[in-house]
């Protein structure tokens, strides 16, 4: 597969591997860093949002996945760039996954299919359905990992907004920031991105919008995107 050239970083794909999506640079783009010392990747696929948040901090980031072909895809491209010694893999369900220490950072990009038939191949299968990851484990071992003041930012389908607000706020999670994602203006949003914390804020929400009607890029997706893509539009 072609590699997908980033601004900071040249990213590899493997056909077993999910490939580089439009949500996770979204997600990646949007999540804060600040003074993170400690990132965990959830789900780590390719490596892209590990690398995305490399690229904007000095944080140790650790990167975990329970498909060796993604294992190996994200330990290929995190040799690959200048972070490398601050970033580890772990070949690991979240479930069995052990860490003496908690993480300022949590970020994942879920699978969505909570009720699809599994894909032929099985390393694709298990990136891309819940058989083995529930949004409601998903969070509550998030909330197990996370430091006090820390932030996890995930992205998910509009449609699930409710239950998995419902979800973390009984792991005293709240959505403390989001961000509904259209593909265009005159449709509804299709995607969620979310930032949440253990202290109650009143939540703030923002909009994206795309694509304009002429299916360009818009102003506030480039501006949004230019320091992970670069300037390429």
């Amino acid at each position: 597969m072609k590699p997908f050239e980033f601004k900071y970083f040249t990213l590899h794909q493997s056909p077993l591997v999910m490939k580089v999506s439009t949500d996770s640079i979204l997600l990646g783009s949007w999540a804060k860093t600040g003074s993170a010392k400690t990132i965990l990747d959830i789900g780590t696929g390719t490596g892209i949002l590990a690398l995305l948040l490399a690229s904007k901090s000095n944080a140790k980031i650790d990167a975990l996945d329970i498909s060796k072909a993604a294992i190996q895809t994200a330990e290929s491209n995190f040799k690959n760039n200048i972070w490398a010694s601050n970033m580890r893999v772990f070949n690991s369900s979240l479930q069995h996954f052990s860490s003496q220490e908690k993480y300022d950072i949590i970020i994942s990009n879920p699978p969505y299919f909570e009720e699809a038939i599994l894909s032929p191949k099985q390393e694709k299968s298990m990136a891309r359905n819940q058989a083995g990851l529930s949004f409601k484990e998903l969070i509550r071992y998030t909330a197990l990992l996370l430091q006090k003041s820390g932030s996890a930012y995930f992205c998910f389908p509009s449609k699930s907004e409710e239950s998995i607000t419902q979800y973390a706020e009984k792991s005293a999670l709240f959505l403390k920031k989001k961000m509904y994602v259209r593909s265009f203006q005159n449709q509804a949003p299709y995607l969620v991105l979310a930032e949440l914390g253990f202290v109650e804020y009143e939540t703030q929400t923002e909009h994206l919008v795309i694509y304009t009607s002429e299916k360009k890029y818009t102003a506030e997706f480039i501006e949004l995107t230019k320091e992970s893509y670069g300037v390429r539009f």
